[in-house]
């Protein structure tokens, strides 16, 4: 995961990854970017008092996919701001009216992290949602990657209901299935565990942080890369055999 990558808002947009192809990387067109102040905001301008961050203005633009048998083209929108700080000569402070920019939707998302050819269809489907609202419903983001996991635990057909004491069928929570699946395969109910509580705290609409959503991706990135390709244990199986071999490999 590029964590870099990823912020509230851009001075420009970096060169994020192609959500159609994955290999090439998107760039601004620059004769798509519009931007936009509302009359009621300019009409603001001739008030007591009046400042910049009262400026309420609009863009919108396109990235483009630079891989010639590709040419995804993504379209991007939401709100331009301006800082207080130092002037561009460092003399002094004031307004810096370099547009920021904080997008609110980008479609087709580009890939927050990147998704295994093994991964289940469902999995990447969900995920690639969470991508996109990542953007403007951060509870919405949280709820996708909840479900994301709910679907990686059916793939691995853990139980969704069970029998209590009574002989009685009842539906297992998400801390139950949890629990079976480390049955299977131990090692990672801690990242599954503060997945769960992610997805509660948005699910009942707790304000998720930007930097939680994505600690968020990069543990269901771990969790990709130990469940679905077994990375971890590919690295130990090279390990295990450079010690058996005493390093005469």
């Amino acid at each position: 995961m590029e964590r870099d990558l990823w912020r509230v808002s851009y001075s420009s947009f970096p060169k994020f990854k192609c959500p159609r192809c994955r290999s090439g990387t998107l760039s601004t067109v620059k004769e798509s970017m519009q931007r936009r102040q509302t009359k009621y905001s300019k009409l603001e301008h001739n008030q007591e008092g009046w400042e910049p961050d009262w400026i309420t203005e609009r863009f919108v633009c396109l990235l483009e996919c630079g891989y010639a048998f590709c040419g995804e083209v993504v379209t991007v929108c939401g709100l331009v701001y301006y800082q207080y700080g130092e002037y561009p000569d460092g003399e002094d402070t004031g307004w810096d009216f370099s547009p920021t920019f904080l997008p609110h939707s980008m479609r087709p998302a580009p890939p927050v992290i990147s998704l295994s050819a093994k991964l289940p269809k469902e999995c990447g489907e969900h995920l690639k949602k969470a991508f996109e609202l990542m953007w403007f419903d951060a509870s919405a983001c949280t709820n996708r990657i909840r479900t994301f996991v709910e679907a990686l635990l059916d793939h691995f057909e853990i139980d969704k209901e069970g029998q209590n004491k009574k002989g009685e069928l009842y539906r297992y929570n998400l801390d139950k299935r949890i629990q079976l699946f480390e049955e299977k395969m131990p090692g990672h109910k801690v990242v599954f565990d503060a997945l769960r509580w992610f997805g509660n705290f948005g699910s009942h609409g707790g304000a998720t942080k930007w930097e939680a959503i994505l600690d968020a991706f990069h543990l269901v990135e771990y969790i990709i890369d130990e469940v679905i390709d077994h990375k971890g244990a590919k690295i130990k199986a090279i390990a295990q055999n450079i010690v058996d071999k005493k390093g005469d490999v």
